[in-house]
């Protein structure tokens, strides 16, 4: 039991307390750039911010653009099918006064009218 020395064994129980406390240190360093890259894989930059906003209201009157112009496409669409139907309707009334006939003598000038815009309206169409 020479080298069981007093003196040795505080010299252990120093290198200890070191090395838990250079452990707890390091511990403490990890996790506090640990924790710093984790926020700053959230936090977003300005710059990233804007541009996807500025993507975002790009897309949003793309898709206001294409809505307007389908719009007018329709509006027109239905006006001139309702013209058509008016015209159609137009004639179908011309044809069934030409048909059953006129009893007086005042309505020729109407019905000549009626055949001119009948002859218009299909010329019109086609």
């Amino acid at each position: 039991m020479a080298f069981y020395n007093i003196t040795n064994r505080l010299f252990f129980y120093k290198n200890a307390k070191l090395k838990a406390t250079v452990l707890k240190t390091v511990f403490i360093l990890f996790l506090f750039v640990e924790t710093s890259f984790s926020y700053a894989q959230n936090v977003t930059s300005k710059k990233d911010q804007d541009s996807t906003n500025n993507k975002i209201e790009n897309l949003l009157k793309l898709d206001q653009e294409k809505s307007n112009a389908l719009f007018k496409e329709n509006k027109i669409s239905r006006e001139r099918s309702l013209l058509f139907d008016a015209i159609s309707k137009n004639v179908q009334v011309a044809d069934l006064t030409l048909k059953t006939g006129i009893d007086y003598k005042g309505f020729t000038t109407e019905l000549n009218n009626v055949i001119k815009l009948k002859k218009t309206a299909i010329d019109g169409i086609i």
